[in-house]
């Protein structure tokens, strides 16, 4: 559920049960308990926790942005390591391909007629 979907249900149920909410405080508390912990652990740290609801929406939809940031830029290192991990096994079997390709390596370099031409 996005921060502005929770935000939505909590002010209905605010307006539903305002007994349950009768302080800023209180609704700061419960909106803190309604967003996922790792989105609330952000919402409450800092120098001094959010002390209104606005403030605490405010900081929750940062929190919301840059946690998504981070999971999209997860997402793409890992998509270029598996293309590279890819990569780099289709060149290895091109390299192997290659080799079994020839038919004796140690004869392509040793040609012992071309001594004739060193010696006079």
């Amino acid at each position: 559920m996005s921060v502005t979907e929770a935000v939505r249900k909590f002010d209905q149920l605010a307006q539903l049960c305002p007994h349950l909410v009768p302080t800023e405080d209180e609704r700061v508390r419960r909106m803190l308990d309604m967003f996922r912990p790792e989105m609330a652990v952000v919402i409450d740290s800092g120098e001094k926790p959010p002390t209104t609801v606005a403030e605490c929406v405010e900081r929750a939809l940062r929190a919301e942005y840059r946690l998504a940031q981070a999971k999209q830029e997860r997402a793409k290192f890992f998509e270029e390591k598996k293309k590279e991990k890819s990569q780099s096994k289709q060149n290895q079997g091109n390299q192997l391909n290659n080799q079994g390709n020839r038919s004796n390596p140690i004869g392509n370099h040793f040609n012992p007629m071309s001594y004739k031409y060193c010696i006079n």
